[in-house]
């Protein structure tokens, strides 16, 4: 007799989408993705709220961590992917449910991260190329 463990991974755990969230907006929001084995991307979190998920979506500045500017907003990544998302509860907590968008029948042969156009600093100001004296608060 074999005896497996259910070690709670499923298919395409650590696919691009996944590991990209995770590390930036996951990391900044206490919240987590992974892909379920149906395709379906769920993000979780105990501090989860729709409030929480619009500002993940649409702004690239989260109130969680004022002084990192993510290089993309959350919708910018699902509309490059063909991606869509509604709401939705998992294990009985809200939870978000993203998949790829019915209307489009071209198949999506990878999830791909857009390219960064430009490069923000906390101050907002666009600069490119510029390398400075670092700040580190600390006086000699």
């Amino acid at each position: 007799m074999i005896a497996s463990q259910n070690t709670n991974q499923h298919i395409g755990t650590n696919d691009t989408l996944t590991r990209w969230y995770n590390m930036h907006w996951g990391a900044l929001t206490d919240t987590h993705m992974q892909l379920m084995d149906d395709g379906v991307y769920i993000v979780t979190g105990t501090k989860l709220t729709k409030s929480l998920w619009e500002q993940i979506v649409y702004n690239r500045r989260l109130a969680t961590a004022p002084n990192t500017v993510l290089p993309h907003s959350w919708n910018e990544v699902m509309s490059h992917n063909n991606l869509e998302y509604c709401t939705t509860a998992h294990n009985g907590a809200f939870a978000i449910a993203i998949s790829r968008r019915q209307d489009n029948d071209t198949p999506v042969k990878a999830i791909e991260i857009p390219m960064v156009s430009t490069v923000v600093t906390p101050e907002s100001t666009i600069r490119y190329g510029v390398v400075g004296v670092c700040d580190d608060g600390i006086n000699a």
